[in-house]
């Protein structure tokens, strides 16, 4: 397939499985028929090491906080003394889910750093066992998972959802093999990444068109619409020259009256 171009049936020419089942969950309709029925903390445990940043004895920590993941995809370094707060102790490797409004894909894998690695709270601290950490990555990142997720949310606001831990510990899922997770997890990394770069062209191809539009209008408005008309000073700074045959003035004196709008307070 070529990396410039999306193919949209490319899912439909995907080799299907030699037999399916129906796997008796409300949001799974069928999976392949070797794949295991098990609940999540069957395959990942869960982590509770809390401890206050400041006992690591540590000038920085690596913290993985939702604000961080929000702006940079991941964690940040951070002064110890700067954080208020209990946090989670990790040692690397674990699979950090939000649940804070689980609506919003916001699961990664923890990684190890130099320096002692922390959490907030906000994240469900999983460690997996017997299982593939990326392939649990993708899977808990799936659309499909996190509607569920949204479903079980506890909280009057919208902005402050929260899913209850068991939720996603409990949560029953179809396990393949230890080999086609990691083949599963290799195939979506390749294919993440390639629909990541055709993205980042077109954001560039956009971002180019957004400033030939606003060209476009800046030389209508101050040159005209004539290439050969002879110019002139217009004797303002951001202006530069204009068509001699146009008239230099002030607003106030194209629109003298300058009229406001009634003010309301929001519902």
């Amino acid at each position: 397939m070529s990396t410039a171009t999306l193919d949209p049936t490319a899912v439909r020419r995907w080799k299907r499985y030699p037999e399916y089942k129906n796997p008796g969950f409300s949001w799974l309709a069928q999976v392949p028929a070797d794949w295991q029925l098990r609940r999540a903390d069957a395959q990942l445990e869960r982590m509770f090491s809390s401890i206050d940043p400041k006992a690591l004895k540590a000038e920085s920590v690596f913290h993985y906080s939702i604000p961080a993941l929000e702006e940079t995809g991941d964690g940040v370094y951070q002064s110890a003394d700067e954080i208020d707060s209990n946090k989670l102790l990790l040692t690397g490797g674990e699979l950090l889910i939000s649940k804070l409004n689980p609506r919003k894909s916001r699961v990664l894998i923890a990684r190890r750093h130099e320096v002692p690695t922390i959490c907030s709270s906000e994240f469900v601290v999983l460690r997996p066992r017997g299982c593939v950490a990326d392939y649990t990555r993708y899977l808990f990142g799936s659309d499909a998972i996190r509607q569920v997720l949204d479903a079980h949310v506890e909280s009057v606001t919208r902005s402050h959802q929260r899913v209850n831990p068991e939720v996603i510990t409990k949560l029953w899922v179809a396990w393949p093999t230890l080999a086609e997770q990691r083949a599963i997890a290799a195939f979506l990394d390749r294919e993440t990444a390639r629909i990541d770069a055709l993205i980042a062209r077109k954001e560039r191809l956009l971002g180019l068109l957004d400033e030939k539009r606003q060209a476009v209008i800046s030389h209508a408005v101050t040159r005209g619409l004539d290439p050969d008309a002879p110019l002139k000073d217009s004797g303002v700074p951001w202006l530069g020259r204009v068509p001699a045959h146009w008239s230099i003035r002030r607003l106030k004196h194209i629109s003298p009256n300058q009229l406001v709008g009634v003010v309301v307070n929001p519902s």
